[in-house]
């Protein structure tokens, strides 16, 4: 039978308290002056600031175009890839 050890339990029962009683330093002073006073963030709902700007026709179909040649390239690319094993 296997004999079990509650040594590490009680000493991580006898510590857990004092580490309660650790001092935080309070993040108020790590503020400077003008921080303090500066003026709160305006929010923004996420729709708007997630939003996907829309694109002209022109851009699509460059991008489209780029995509192509992209693929052309790595295809010739693999191909090459192959032949030389």
């Amino acid at each position: 039978m296997t004999k079990i050890s509650f040594r590490p339990l009680f000493l991580a029962c006898l510590l857990a308290p004092v580490s309660a009683c650790v001092d935080v330093p309070a993040l108020d002073d790590s503020l400077s002056r003008e921080l303090r006073g500066a003026a709160y963030p305006e929010l923004r709902p996420l729709d708007s600031v997630l939003a996907v700007p829309s694109r002209s026709s022109e851009q699509v179909t460059d991008l489209q175009e780029d995509l192509a040649q992209r693929q052309a390239r790595l295809e010739r690319r693999a191909a090459a890839l192959r032949q030389a094993q």
